[in-house]
């Protein structure tokens, strides 16, 4: 996902049948100064990254 300047991406490697490695990454370097000024980058702390990753685990686990 890309916005504001910044992207937000996931990247899975299949390590097996039932095993995914999955890479989050983060970019603010092209945010512009007018938005810098509003917000602190980056804009949240690093539980929220691990929440994102909990979170796809649970989309992704089967039913």
């Amino acid at each position: 996902m890309e916005f504001g300047g910044w992207i937000w991406r996931y990247d899975l490697a299949p390590l097996g049948p039932s095993e995914t490695e999955v890479t989050l990454t983060y970019d603010w370097s092209a945010v512009p100064q007018f938005i810098r000024e509003y917000i602190q980058f980056p804009p949240f702390g690093p539980e929220h990254l691990a929440n994102s990753l909990h979170h796809l685990a649970k989309l992704a686990a089967p039913t």
